[in-house]
């Protein structure tokens, strides 16, 4: 029969771990018993077992045969196919990652493998920024398995069925406005009469951003959020306890999201020290309004950068560039942040911290803030770089 040996370490390869977890999802939502799968590709459903468990893998030859069985419309007559070009480079993801883990053993083997195969493809890069919480897990916790179910599998499907993986985001946007256009269509005449009256009403006009009112809106759309990023000028505003008194950060003890990242350009003390004194005024903050305090779990969801000079300097340009609004000219507010939902839309806002004017606070266009949040992403991936380095 067509297979790879068994691996009888302890060390799952993490790429065929989530490979052939979202094989196991897929069969179930298809209908199909692990025989029934077994019997077409020519396994045992002891070896069918051990691939969907991460255990095992499957050989090359049979890509054409997986694809012919799992491209299957099924009940639910979803017909997207798996791509044999996308199949053909995840199963080299899925040696390469195993061949290092081989040549470098070690408890973190499978992170620093995937994170080297990161370094070298893009699409590898993006599919382990989106799965980098599973690292973090611990191994076969409920809460890995959890992981492994509802976000990891679910981006194995997305990698095998896109040419275009990774730019999604900006795809589905056009296509979610080209949808809300089609919708205004088949309005009344009037209606649509009184929503451009709306829109001319509100254009240039910024969002109402109070503290009160901004604190409310990330408490109501907590579960909502995937990432939330920030770059700021000064830490104090930000990590005082007046402003964690106010903002709760709910969005942490939510299972799907992934991570705050914030970036300070000045502070008087590290990185390190910073996210000690956020956590502990945060607490404080959240015992005030009967709120549980941080568990590790949740603390390990905050990610907190002090720049040094050298690296403001070298990347002074996009630091700028974040902080201004859509423009190229004009002077850069104090502070940027965005908020990343699940349905990969982004909410951006620039703005002066700490002035009670809400007009200092601009709600961002949808194009700057998808622009935005991908120069962030950058610039946090290569300062992680060159802090580990």
């Amino acid at each position: 029969m067509p297979r790879k040996k068994v691996i009888h370490s302890g060390a799952v390869n993490p790429l065929q771990r989530m490979f052939g977890t979202h094989l196991r999802l897929e069969r179930a939502r298809l209908g199909y018993s692990s025989k029934d799968v077994s019997a077409r590709l020519s396994l045992t459903d002891t070896y069918l077992r051990l691939v969907e468990s991460g255990r095992a893998t499957l050989n090359q030859s049979l890509a054409f045969r997986l694809i012919e069985v799992f491209a299957d419309a099924g009940p639910t007559q979803d017909t997207r196919a798996i791509s044999f070009p996308r199949l053909a480079l995840f199963a080299v993801g899925i040696h390469w990652v195993g061949a290092e883990m081989a040549a470098h053993p070690g408890r973190d083997a499978g992170k620093r493998a995937t994170e080297a195969l990161a370094s070298r493809d893009t699409d590898f890069d993006i599919f382990f920024r989106r799965t980098k919480p599973y690292f973090e897990l611990g191994e076969d916790s409920d809460a890995q398995k959890a992981f492994l179910e509802e976000v990891a599998a679910q981006e194995v499907g997305l990698f095998l069925r896109s040419d275009s993986y990774g730019r999604e985001d900006i795809k589905d946007i056009l296509n979610n406005i080209l949808d809300l256009r089609r919708d205004l269509l088949d309005l009344p005449t009037l209606n649509i009469d009184l929503l451009l009256d709306l829109k001319q009403a509100l254009a240039g006009r910024s969002f109402v951003h109070t503290d009160g009112v901004a604190a409310r809106w990330e408490t109501q759309r907590a579960s909502q959020f995937r990432l939330v990023r920030g770059l700021f000028l000064h830490a104090k505003p930000v990590v005082t306890q007046e402003n964690l008194d106010c903002f709760h950060y709910e969005y942490l003890s939510q299972e799907r999201f992934l991570g705050l990242q914030f970036i300070f350009m000045n502070a008087d003390i590290s990185s390190v020290q910073l996210k000690r004194l956020f956590i502990t005024l945060l607490n404080k903050g959240r015992e005030k309004v009967k709120l549980e305090p941080l568990t590790r779990k949740e603390c390990d969801k905050i990610h907190i950068l002090r720049l040094s000079d050298s690296q403001r300097e070298e990347h002074d340009d996009v630091l700028t560039e974040l902080r201004r609004r859509d423009e190229r000219t004009g002077n850069p507010y104090d502070a940027y942040w965005s908020f990343e939902t699940h349905y990969n839309l982004h909410i951006g806002f620039i703005g002066w911290l700490g002035d009670a004017n809400p007009d200092s606070t601009r709600n961002l266009t949808l194009n700057s803030s998808v622009a935005k949040a991908i120069q962030f992403s950058t610039l946090w991936d290569n300062l992680n770089a060159a802090n580990n380095s």
